[in-house]
């Protein structure tokens, strides 16, 4: 698991080398604006409310049995929160390469260092027309939006809208294979498998708000 503005993310990877899934999991996290995010990093990673049923949290930790306060832990030179160890609980194997480097960029992109991925993705169980249109969705500039016809045509079958949005209702490894990015035809910003605040989100991060 990596944690996210938007919740806690769950990579996957059947060969060890390429990613095969990206899935959300949990509930959303409490609504933040990107440039909220921006402006204080720690904030997404918290998904319940900071003063919880016993008051506000000292933010230098909880104290030693001697009434000391523990120092905070470290944190990121560049401000940006870790992403979470995708292996899990200590005492567990490393996590392969490819999942920690998935982790780091979406830590990245989150944080507006970063607009394209750079991880080999595992698609090999695709039908061959889905392929065609997940290949599609990453041509896709950062912050660029389609309609479903512009993809089915883009695809090479202008008419095979249904089958477009069924490959991207599919798409196995969200945000790094962007179909956030995909819009109806006739106006706001449509459906999303990760649920719709996700997808608000991800396109007003792209937007710059």
């Amino acid at each position: 698991m990596t944690s996210s503005p938007i919740g806690l993310i769950r990579l996957e990877t059947r060969d060890g080398k390429r990613l095969s899934a990206l899935e959300f999991s949990g509930p959303v996290r409490p609504a933040i604006t990107p440039d909220q995010r921006a402006a204080s990093p720690h904030q997404g990673a918290a998904s319940a409310d900071p003063a919880g049923p016993a008051g506000p949290a000292d933010p230098a930790g909880p104290a030693d049995p001697a009434g000391r306060p523990a120092p905070p832990g470290p944190a990121d030179p560049a401000g940006r929160p870790a992403p979470a160890d995708p292996a899990g609980p200590p005492g567990r194997p490393a996590p392969a390469p490819v999942l920690a480097a998935a982790a780091e960029q979406l830590s990245e992109y989150f944080s507006r260092e970063r607009q394209a991925f750079e991880v080999e993705l595992d698609l090999d169980d695709q039908p061959p027309f889905h392929r065609i249109v997940l290949e599609m969705l990453m041509r896709l500039s950062y912050g660029e939006r389609m309609t479903y016809g512009e993809l089915a045509a883009a695809a090479g079958r202008r008419k095979a809208v249904r089958a477009a949005a069924n490959a991207v209702a599919r798409n196995p490894v969200s945000i790094i294979i962007p179909c956030h990015r995909i819009v109806p035809a006739s106006g706001g910003i449509g459906n999303y498998g990760g649920l719709v605040e996700r997808k608000a989100f991800l396109l007003s991060l792209e937007a710059g708000r």
